[in-house]
């Protein structure tokens, strides 16, 4: 089946909520496996890098490219990484159009390697060695194109948070004293990650926000609920939790993740996924499956943090 997935790069929205987003096809090999953009990290409205989860009938496959375009989706590049054995992304973080770090697991052995390029993706450098030794990374994120903070699971007790300042030159583990013991078989999940100004954080297999306010130095954690559950930030006070596939409501916050305030869903919808978009203060964009209807996705836009919504647009379907 003929991969086809829609890369929202640049999305118009009129005060009339008329508004469509526009696909963006990858142009992935036509070998009957599923090729999923499922991570993006987007500089601006030009430069987009994706994390692509490559699946057969099976599970899991390997694949080591990095996709990025640099005139908003108009065409897309292929970056090889040179990550060896059987590789599976677990999230990306671009710090500019050049600037990548891509996170990688081996299916096989479970290693693990944080890989950066500096040149758009021409060259590549590994530049962990053993950091999350024995642990499993999820998530990473780029302050500026030096600083970055890496997430992972509990290794043992407490979540391994890595941060490096020169570039991945040198890392350091954020010390126990600074993270929340974990709970009895509590873990954070692949790119379950937000960051809005200092504030960043992780959901976790047992619905606590995990949270740091001072770029990732200190942290606390905040019981939501007693799933997992993902997390997106506006800014650094405000933000949403919901747990993806249920239409069990969401969550709010107003103080950076340390209280949460519990809505109803959008009627007939459950949620899938949402992002907030830069620079408007309180707009999300979300999807949100339809209940009556078969494979329909809806997109919905809130310009006042969940207030009210415009459907900007519907009926998105799987394309073969």
């Amino acid at each position: 089946m003929k991969n086809f997935i829609l890369c929202c790069i640049v999305l118009f929205i009129s005060l009339g909520g008329q508004a469509q987003f526009i696909p963006m096809p990858l142009n992935y090999p036509d070998d009957g496996t599923a090729y999923m953009s499922w991570f993006t990290s987007i500089v601006d409205d030009s430069n987009v890098w994706v994390g692509t989860v490559h699946e057969g009938y099976n599970g899991y496959l390997p694949y080591d490219q990095a996709v990025r375009t640099t005139d908003g989706g108009e065409s897309w590049e292929f970056k090889t990484i040179p990550v060896t054995g059987t590789p599976w992304i677990q999230h990306l973080a671009a710090a500019n159009a050049n600037t990548c770090y891509y996170v990688y697991i081996d299916g096989v052995t479970y290693e693990n390697g944080i890989w950066k390029t500096s040149d758009g993706g021409d060259s590549w450098a590994k530049v962990t060695t053993n950091q999350f030794q024995g642990g499993w990374p999820n998530a990473i994120h780029c302050f500026t194109a030096d600083t970055v903070v890496a997430v992972g699971d509990p290794n043992p007790a407490y979540f391994e948070i890595q941060i490096t300042y020169d570039g991945g030159s040198t890392w350091t583990r954020v010390p126990q004293a600074n993270v929340p013991t974990a709970l009895s078989n509590e873990w954070s999940t692949q790119g379950n990650f937000f960051a809005a100004g200092n504030t960043i954080g992780f959901g976790t297999s047992h619905g606590r926000c995990v949270h740091s306010h001072d770029r990732g130095l200190h942290w606390e954690a905040v019981q939501v609920v007693d799933e997992y559950m993902e997390f997106c930030f506006g800014d650094s006070l405000h933000g949403v939790g919901f747990r993806p596939g249920t239409a069990e409501g969401y969550y709010t916050t107003d103080n950076g993740g340390d209280t949460w305030k519990f809505l109803s869903n959008i009627n007939n919808y459950v949620l899938a996924s949402m992002s907030s978009v830069p620079g408007i203060n309180g707009a999300y964009v979300i999807t949100a499956l339809d209940t009556t209807v078969s494979d329909s996705l809806m997109v919905f836009f809130t310009t006042d943090f969940f207030s009210s919504f415009i459907k900007i647009d519907s009926n998105l379907t799987n394309a073969s």
